[in-house]
C-alpha cells in the first residue's frame, strides 16, 4: 500500500486539481477536475491506496499515475494501526501546515512516524482523569493511533511523555512520572484546559482550588477532546516552537470556557522556575 508523504498535499483551485510538495514550495502535477471526485482522491492519497489494484475508477488510476510519476512524495504503508497512524497524523497536521516556521517539522514528523512504527508502540500518555466525569473524553482519546493512554497509578512503572492531570484530583510524583504536564478540570461554571506545563522548567502549582467537580455533557467533553487532541499532537511530535503564531491553543495559558455562554478567554497562569542550586544558594 502507498500513502503520500507529509510534505505532499493536493489542492483544488478553480476546476484545476494540484499536486504540492510544500518542503520545496511547488507545484508538482496538475490535472483538470472534470468528472474526477476530488474528494475520493484526495482520500486515496492521504489514507493509502494500493498499485494496480482491482479498483480502476478513475480517481484509483489517477492515484497511480501521480505515485509513477512523483515517486519521492510517497512511502509504503502497511495496512491496520500503520495506515490508521499514518492518516491520523496527516489530519492534524494539516490543521497546522500554514503555521509552520521552517520545513523541519514535516522531516520530525515523519523519522516520528517511522520510530513509532519501528518500536510497534504509540507515545505514551498517562491520566489522572476520573474516569466516571471524563469517560467520554477518555474513550475518545484511547482511540488516536498515536496515542496509549493509561490511568495513573501509585505503581505506574516508567516515563510518560505527557501526562494528563485533574487539577480536582492531584497527583504525587509527578515530576519523576513525565517531564510535560497538561492540567484539566471541569468545574459547576467552566472549563479549564491548560497551561501545558514542562516540569523540567517550572513547579507543579499547588493549593490553587479547583471548585466543585462536576460531571460533562458529550458536548462539552467533545469540544475538551478537540483542544487536548491538538495540544497532544503538537507536543508529542516536538512542534511547540515551530509555530510561527499563536494558533489559539492554551500552551502557556490556560482557557476557561463559561459552560453556559461558551464564552472563553485565556487567563495567565503564575507559575514558578525550578530552582537550581549552585554554590551561592547552597551558601544561604
Amino acid at each position: 500500500m502507498w500513502i503520500l508523504k507529509l510534505q505532499g498535499t493536493l489542492q483544488e483551485r478553480g476546476g484545476i486539481i494540484t499536486l504540492e510538495d510544500s518542503l520545496s514550495k511547488t507545484v508538482e502535477g496538475a490535472v483538470r477536475k472534470g468528472d474526477l471526485d476530488y474528494v475520493r482522491l484526495r482520500r486515496l492519497l492521504y489514507e493509502g491506496f494500493e498499485g494496480h489494484a482491482a479498483d480502476r475508477s478513475a480517481e484509483q488510476q489517477y492515484a497511480e499515475g501521480f505515485l509513477e510519476k512523483f515517486p519521492a512524495l510517497f512511502t509504503e504503508c502497511g495496512q491496520g494501526w500503520p495506515r490508521s497512524l499514518r492518516a491520523a497524523v496527516r489530519s492534524d497536521f494539516d490543521l497546522f501546515r500554514n503555521h509552520f516556521l521552517t520545513g523541519r517539522p514535516f522531516i520530525r514528523a515523519e523519522r516520528l512516524i517511522a520510530h513509532l512504527l519501528g518500536e510497534q508502540a504509540p507515545f505514551r500518555v498517562g491520566s489522572t482523569l476520573d474516569p466516571e466525569r471524563f469517560g467520554r473524553l477518555s474513550g475518545e482519546l484511547k482511540q488516536i493511533p498515536y496515542v496509549r493512554l493509561e490511568t495513573v497509578q501509585e505503581e505506574s512503572a516508567g516515563q510518560f511523555d505527557v501526562l494528563l492531570l485533574d487539577r480536582s484530583r492531584p497527583a504525587a510524583g509527578v515530576g519523576r512520572m513525565t517531564d510535560r504536564v497538561m492540567f484539566l478540570h471541569l468545574g459547576r461554571r467552566r472549563i479549564e484546559i491548560g497551561p501545558l506545563l514542562f516540569t523540567d522548567r517550572f513547579e507543579i502549582p499547588e493549593g490553587e482550588p479547583a471548585g466543585d467537580p462536576s460531571p460533562g455533557s458529550p458536548g462539552e467533553e467533545a469540544l475538551m477532546y478537540a483542544f487536548v487532541r491538538r495540544i497532544l499532537f503538537i507536543v508529542l511530535f516536538g512542534f511547540y516552537d515551530e509555530l510561527s503564531e499563536n494558533v489559539g491553543l492554551p500552551l502557556r495559558t490556560r482557557l476557561s470556557i463559561d459552560r453556559i455562554t461558551l464564552e472563553a478567554r485565556a487567563e495567565p497562569v503564575a507559575i514558578r522556575p525550578v530552582r537550581r542550586e549552585t554554590a551561592l544558594t547552597r551558601a544561604h
